[in-house]
């Protein structure tokens, strides 16, 4: 049986910020590239089976200059080398959709002090992938990095005793899994494999059990991929720049934070769109930029740079209506409501979801507004969701009112006007899955009179997913955290479930 731990994802320094996703493989300069120890601060001069992973990282530079090039044919021929299944595969994907050219930097480092390397891949600040060798044979361990749609994540921490956390979870659900690796004596051991649940609590390693230093990802001696030069994505905390650029935020749950530093205190979410940074600050391991509202700060290695070319009008939609389109639909596709209205679960009943959880009424505000054709005032949103209303605090209810509450409500909604949020009873868990899903380019949406219809395809098979026809917003209402440009007139299934 699974553990279940609750957690504080605050204090979390590897799943507030970190990126996610399936498995990959990096790309790396030759074998002259020299191996340092984990701290990165010393090296020794031993090539440490440095030529057996060249095949990997030829294999990913060759990804990098297609992906620069924007030679999409070339990218597949490629990728017919591998499995089609595999994270490998999963992750060249995934860089192609970031716009640019893939920023990756490489590590050598001997984990368990066995004489022979392991192979790190990152963006110069964090691990995006690990590799070690099983004989002369290159071994992919996991993967990490923010998926562009699904809402999946996952992240490294990597600590002096050669354990590693491999961390996966959904922006969706509540629950984080847990893995703990160990590399030691020239082996890989799985010690443990845990599940613990956001929420205030204690950290992952403590969980594990892991009492050993964990290491700074962003003090590994880095260097680039194609050169092999000392990455210049490495910088000290006090390096600055002030030259203002976009960025394209597609994560829906990225923080902000009035500092640029982790434990920075968080001001709220950014919503997906694009953003203009006036500054930028090398901390903590990511480079945080600043944004132009002057709401705070963000860490920009979970956003995409805007050049000036990604930022043109397309069939007479600004980047930013094109930008607002994107997000809509992409939010859109959720188990429940958008990834917009996220609940805090508030009462945890048993171990299949069972119990309270609360929204702010400014989600469900936008939430309607957004992807229903009719204009919502609170009033409206209270009688959709069939609320009972009450003047009293729920959420300062101790645990035995509200399980006492629990049980006199079984289900359905309460809405606080102390509190100024819905109160959701669920009986049971939420179950289902649908299949990862790509929004077509601007240029394949169709425009007629004054609307926008955007098709979402299958991303395994291409095939048609769920069609949006969207209109140009001039709904007036009150309150809510995210009104769009733009709202959902109707949206359809198409798929075949092939």
């Amino acid at each position: 049986m699974k553990k279940f731990y609750k957690v504080s994802l605050v204090a979390m320094t590897l799943l507030t910020l970190v990126a996610c996703g399936p498995k990959r493989r990096p790309r790396t300069q030759p074998s002259t590239a020299q191996s340092e120890v984990t701290d990165g601060k010393n090296s020794k001069k031993a090539s440490s089976g440095h030529e057996y992973y060249q095949t990997v990282l030829e294999r990913y530079q060759a990804y990098s200059r297609t992906i620069e090039a924007g030679d999409s044919a070339g990218l597949e021929t490629k990728l017919k080398e591998i499995d089609s299944q595999s994270d490998e595969y999963a992750y060249a994907m995934y860089l192609q959709t970031l716009g640019s050219k893939p920023n990756l930097s490489y590590f050598y480092t001997d984990l368990d002090k066995d004489g022979r390397d392991e192979l790190l891949i990152g963006n110069g600040q964090s691990v995006s992938a690990i590799y070690y060798l099983k004989g002369q044979q290159p071994e992919l361990l996991h993967t990490a990095f923010v998926a562009s749609s699904g809402g999946s994540r996952s992240g490294f921490q990597i600590f002096e005793d050669g354990s590693v956390i491999y961390a996966s979870f959904s922006s969706l659900q509540p629950e984080v899994d847990l893995i703990h690796y160990k590399f030691q004596k020239g082996k890989l051991e799985t010690v443990n494999k845990i599940q613990i649940k956001n929420g205030d609590g204690q950290k992952p390693e403590k969980a594990l059990g892991i009492t050993a230093k964990e290491l700074d990802q962003a003090k590994f001696g880095w260097k680039e991929l194609e050169t092999g030069k000392k990455a210049t994505s490495q910088a000290n905390n006090s390096e600055q720049q002030t030259s203002s650029f976009q960025v394209r935020v597609a994560v829906s749950d990225l923080r902000i934070r009035k500092e640029a530093s982790i434990k920075g205190e968080e001001v709220g979410m950014i919503p997906q769109g694009v953003y203009t940074i006036t500054e930028t600050v090398s901390a903590d391991g990511y480079t945080w930029g600043k944004l132009q509202s002057g709401q705070g700060w963000i860490a920009l290695e979970f956003t995409t740079r805007v050049e000036g070319g990604n930022a043109s009008t397309v069939k007479g939609l600004s980047a930013e209506d094109q930008e607002d389109i994107h997000s809509v639909v992409e939010n859109g596709y959720s188990l429940m409501y958008s990834r917009l209205v996220k609940p805090t679960f508030i009462l945890d009943l048993s171990n299949d979801h069972s119990g309270i959880y609360s929204y702010t009424e400014g989600m469900f505000l936008d939430y309607f507004n957004t992807y229903t054709p009719g204009t919502y005032q609170l009033a409206d949103v209270i009688k959709k969701l069939e609320a009972q209303e009450t003047s009293e605090s729920i959420q300062s209810m101790t645990t035995d009112q509200l399980i006492q509450l629990a049980k006199e409500r079984k289900q359905g909604w309460i809405y606080s006007s102390k509190d100024k949020k819905f109160f959701e009873f669920v009986p049971g868990g939420r179950g289902g899955a649908g299949p990862e899903v790509v929004i077509p380019s601007a240029d394949e949406w169709v425009i007629e009179n004054d609307t926008v219809t955007v098709t979402t395809r299958v991303k395994t098979s291409s095939q048609p997913f769920e069609r949006y026809v969207l209109k140009r917003s001039k709904k007036d209402y009150s309150g809510g955290e995210h009104k769009t440009r733009f709202y959902v007139i109707s949206k359809e299934n198409v798929w075949n479930g092939k």
